[in-house]
């Protein structure tokens, strides 16, 4: 009885709705597998950005990630947030766009809210450090900061509840 009904719809409405099932289907399957790989995405960023530190002589590595779920939305869009191994900062690495480029960075945060001098983490980023200017990394750098108020302020209330 039902596929009576479909009998009478044309082709082309036909192929679109297919399409459209297609298309849906597929962004569905891409969201979900972006969502349960999150923590092996973080774990490949926190070892590869911890090898690099290692190899600058810094002493302050990445210990963890923050989890990314009931984080205030500009403070989840500005990068990924990670605790620091023996130090109170947590870390946040980012992207820079310049010239179409996207380039990796890595900024500590103090308690008090303060972003630490920009770690470029490609060599690009270094030439990209050299090239741009300086008031678009202080852009940056306030967008971070601000974002890490939010993030503090979240985490103060739900350990408060």
């Amino acid at each position: 009885m039902i596929l009576q009904k479909f009998k009478n719809i044309p082709p082309p409405v036909k192929r679109m709705g297919i399409f459209a099932g297609w298309t849906a289907g597929l962004m569905l399957v891409s969201a979900l597998l972006w969502g349960f790989t999150q923590p092996v995405r973080n774990r490949a960023l926190l070892n590869s950005v911890n090898r690099l530190l290692i190899e600058q002589g810094e002493e302050v590595l990445l210990e963890k990630p923050l989890s990314s779920w009931g984080m205030p939305g500009q403070a989840a869009q500005s990068g990924t947030w990670f605790t620091t191994a023996d130090s109170p900062e947590w870390a946040v690495v980012f992207t820079v766009v310049f010239d179409g480029v996207f380039s990796p960075f890595l900024a500590f945060i103090s308690q008090n809210g303060k972003a630490g001098p920009l770690i470029p983490l490609s060599l690009h980023g270094e030439a990209m450090f050299q090239r741009l200017p300086q008031e678009q990394f202080y852009i940056y750098v306030r967008r971070i900061e601000a974002s890490y108020a939010l993030l503090r302020q979240a985490r103060e209330r739900i350990e408060n509840e």
